[in-house]
């Protein structure tokens, strides 16, 4: 999911890569070192930061076609799991550190980050579930008008064509109020577009899940 925004998508799905990521990269980088806190350490976190920013640069990098792909969630998920339990581990090794600036500050960012990356896999979920109704629809017109691969010709009645306008109707309403629920969808996971905030507000998302 790139910076910038991929021709032909819509919002809220243009917003995902400037929530994610920042503009530049060196605005991840841009740590103060930990007070008290050794060289060691001041490395370690500055390599996690690092990793973490060009691990999220390369899903960024793919193409538009391939955003939101199977391959692409998947390594999605992995890269955020993998940032997870290496985050976890610096914490448990510099508790110390924790409640130091600017520690406290890559705590926060880091809790901000999950929050969007999970609003990404809310996105995906609610947009698959969205295909999946329309499949429903369409599965109960073809259904109510009969198979066109059937050898023989049956008649419909009234009852039948009924139930066919009225999954179409449904249908076309679902297609048309998409941007509603585009904006719907927004409102849901709301870090779409966010920027980050202070570190007692974010506190509300940290237990927000799939």
């Amino acid at each position: 999911m790139p910076a910038t925004d991929y021709q032909g998508t819509s919002s809220p799905l243009t917003n995902i890569g400037r929530s994610l990521l920042p503009g530049r990269r060196d605005q991840v980088h841009a740590m103060e070192s930990p007070i008290g806190g050794s060289a060691s350490t001041e490395a370690e976190i500055e390599s996690f930061q690092r990793r973490v920013a060009d691990r999220f640069h390369d899903l960024a990098s793919v193409p538009s076609d391939e955003l939101l792909s199977l391959p692409w969630v998947r390594k999605l998920l992995d890269v955020f799991l993998c940032c997870q339990e290496e985050f976890r581990v610096i914490l448990f090794k510099n508790i110390a550190l924790v409640k130091k600036s600017p520690m406290d500050r890559l705590i926060a960012d880091f809790y901000e980050r999950t929050v969007k990356a999970l609003d990404v896999c809310n996105a995906i979920r609610d947009g698959i579930e969205q295909i999946r109704q329309w499949q429903k629809l369409l599965e109960i017109v073809l259904c109510a008008l009969g198979d066109s691969n059937v050898g023989y010709q049956r008649s419909l009645g009234e009852g039948q064509f009924r139930r066919a306008r009225k999954a179409l109707i449904d249908l076309a309403i679902g297609m048309l109020d998409e941007k509603d629920s585009g904006q719907a969808l927004a409102h849901r996971n709301r870090s779409f577009g966010r920027h980050n905030t202070s570190g007692s507000h974010s506190k509300d998302h940290h237990h927000r899940s799939l």
